[in-house]
């Protein structure tokens, strides 16, 4: 629904697609409160659906 930051700072203009990504979530809890909250999903299917294509790094 808006624009999606890039690796190397780049950013993607909102296409409106709907999307459908694997991921999961991994939380820490502590005296019966959530802690830490790390989402994990596959960016480079989420980019591929959105037909973004990313560039290899500069050869050094």
């Amino acid at each position: 629904m808006g624009p999606l930051l890039l690796p190397g700072g780049r950013v993607a203009a909102a296409t409106g697609r709907r999307i459908t990504v694997w991921g999961s979530c991994a939380c820490a809890v502590e005296n019966g409160e959530i802690i830490t909250d790390r989402d994990y999903y596959d960016q480079l299917e989420l980019y591929s659906q959105l037909g973004i294509r990313l560039k290899p790094p500069p050869d050094s």
